[in-house]
């Protein structure tokens, strides 16, 4: 029986993908109140199974050029649950005649009503035509050495600055909650992670999907008007999918959900087939609960009617592996997932993946210290490898190291660059974890005498406090620059993950890497002192020691014809101490005159 119904499904897919370019629509316009018919939805496992439609009236304008159909519904336990988060994209039919999808609700509504994107508006969107992939991937500077110096880094906004802020609020109509099985995640990430999703109009939900999936029984999903369709942002041992239904399929385009995900227009993202195991009934919000099953295509569109998604299409992931173990060797695991290549989603992504990963595996609250390298890989360079260190009393319960991660954000830094695309093929984070402490901060500095001379070398006694430790002192030499004498110098002693190189603004690609490979260990106390010199950054590179005088014929403001900056050169110093460092001080100085 089993095969003769996934043999029954895989006929009516076929048919209904051949049929559906013809399916007959019905305006909005002669859709009147009173009007009887029905949609199509997954309510369990693959099976499309209808449910009863009666039309209220229409909602004119409610956004701008876009109105809504309101529809009572019954059956399939509708009248007990109210309309489903994840019904999003069901078509509803009058007489034969699609006129759009369920899409719209309210929430703690007690009555199965919902809202309907009409189909000309949908089918509209389903015709709008791509503009390429520049916004995944980014515009290729034609001429780099043309450009302002003055853009080091185009730096991606917060995901949050792109919400649309559509939580649930009492008596606001708003699109129906967007399930999004998040399965192989730990609880606590989700919960960082569910005000943001919310603002999407998102639910997360724990679910499968965190490796393989098939369809319980080998039965074939295709992804037809009312079948149920995700939209993937990361899968193998952590999965994070979108789940909805679609509405309308024309060939390999589908339209689906009846209102935007994201909102973000022109995007791509895996969408795949889904398989409903049950439907939640809530006070708030009932849901389905679903795992992706195949991926079978991207998301090309993203915006108010509908999104639009194109079967067979491919789209981009990046792999990223967590190997984590302990530092004596005694403990490993390994976890290994794809995630979308996105200039603004995949530091969000990827940095959910690491810490559910180390919470997993090595979740204690204890003291420990935790040492991340990062390997990213790119087409065509050489492997960009990069170091965090940090301490935490309480473990990974320190929200200071739950979202570190210096390799998630040289990621999106490369992503989001100014000068060319760069292909990233894999990161890999190598994190080893000891149950110690190996810390301390930076408490002040002195010095032996309060006058320096200029040109000479004097300790500087920096005074450390480890935790529940007493204080010790440790000597850091420190060379005093020449042209200082007469004057006051301030000397400044700080950890070295809290300070930054002194770089020069990139002006190629090749510079723009090297600026985020270069970086103090995390172990090392650097002191900087300010020279009596001047220079100028500019082409990605550093003039030093130029004469007052030379900058003043450039400009007499702080920035140099081609994007240069006048800078005031620092002399430093680096110490490595052999243990995690924090902080920072200073202390003002007299230097006297060298006597030769």
């Amino acid at each position: 029986m089993a095969r003769v119904g996934a043999l029954s499904l895989v006929v009516i897919a076929c048919f209904t993908a051949r049929a559906e370019a013809a399916v007959e629509i019905m305006k909005e316009a002669d859709v009147k109140p009173g009007m009887k018919g029905y949609g199509l939805s997954v309510f369990k496992g693959g099976a499309i199974e209808r449910f009863d439609v009666e039309v209220i009236g229409t909602l004119k304008n409610v956004m701008p050029k876009h109105s809504i159909i309101l529809v009572r519904c019954a059956g399939q336990g509708l009248e007990r649950t109210g309309i489903i988060a994840g019904m999003s994209g069901s078509p509803v039919y009058i007489d034969g005649k699609l006129i759009g999808a369920i899409a719209y609700g309210w929430g703690f509504s007690k009555d199965p009503v919902g809202g309907v994107t009409p189909i000309e508006a949908m089918l509209e969107e389903g015709r709008r035509p791509l503009h390429g992939e520049l916004a995944r991937r980014g515009n290729k500077r034609k001429d780099a050495k043309t450009q302002s110096e003055e853009i080091s880094v185009i730096a991606p906004s917060r995901l949050g600055d792109f919400a649309l802020n559509q939580a649930a609020v009492d008596g606001a109509i708003r699109p129906l909650a967007t399930p999004v099985v998040m399965a192989g995640f730990d609880p606590r990430v989700v919960e960082r992670l569910r005000p943001e999703l919310a603002n999407f109009g998102m639910m997360p939900a724990q679910g499968a999907g965190g490796g393989p999936m098939a369809a319980p029984g080998g039965a074939a999903l295709d992804l037809t008007p009312g079948a149920a369709i995700g939209v993937q942002l990361m899968r193998g041992d952590l999965n994070m999918t979108g789940v909805g239904t679609v509405t309308h399929r024309d060939g390999n385009r589908v339209l689906a959900f009846g209102h935007p995900m994201f909102g973000l227009g022109e995007q791509y993202m895996p969408i795949t087939t889904a398989w409903v195991h049950h439907v939640f009934a809530g006070m708030a919000q009932s849901f389905k609960m679903a795992s992706p099953i195949d991926v079978v295509g991207s998301l090309t569109g993203d915006r108010q009617p509908c999104i639009v998604g194109e079967v067979g299409r491919k789209v981009d992931t990046i792999p990223v592996t967590v190997n984590i173990a302990r530092a004596d060797g005694s403990y490993k695991r390994i976890y290994k997932v794809q995630v979308l290549k996105h200039r603004l989603f995949f530091p969000v992504l990827a940095r959910a993946a690491v810490v559910s990963a180390m919470l997993a595996a090595e979740g204690d609250l204890a003291e420990a210290t935790y040492s991340m390298g990062v390997t990213i890989k790119m087409k065509g360079r050489e492997p960009l490898k990069l170091k965090t260190d940090i301490f935490s009393p309480i473990g990974l319960f320190d929200p200071r190291a739950m979202f570190f991660g210096t390799g998630v954000l040289a990621v999106s830094a490369l992503l989001n660059n100014p000068f060319a695309p760069v292909e990233i093929e894999s990161v890999t984070h190598d994190i080893s974890i000891a149950f110690k402490r190996d810390f301390a901060m930076i408490e002040s500095v002195y010095l032996a005498e309060w006058e320096v001379v200029e040109g000479g070398t004097v300790d500087l006694y920096v005074v450390l406090r480890p935790i529940r430790g007493e204080p010790f002192t440790i000597k850091v030499p420190a060379r005093i620059p020449d042209g200082l004498g007469g004057r006051d110098a301030v000397i400044e002693v700080a950890a070295g993950r809290e300070t930054r190189p002194d770089q020069a603004p990139p002006h190629t690609l090749d510079d723009f890497i090297r600026n985020i490979r270069e970086e103090y260990d995390a172990r090392t106390i650097v002191a900087t002192v300010g020279r009596n010199a001047w220079g100028v950054k500019m082409r990605g590179a550093k003039l030093e020691h130029l004469p007052r005088t030379f900058l003043e014929v450039l400009t007499p403001t702080q920035t140099v014809v081609g994007g240069g900056m006048v800078y005031n050169d620092v002399e430093v110093t680096k110490k490595s101490i052999g243990r995690l460092v924090s902080g920072r001080a200073h202390l003002r100085v007299r230097v006297v005159e060298r006597k030769d």
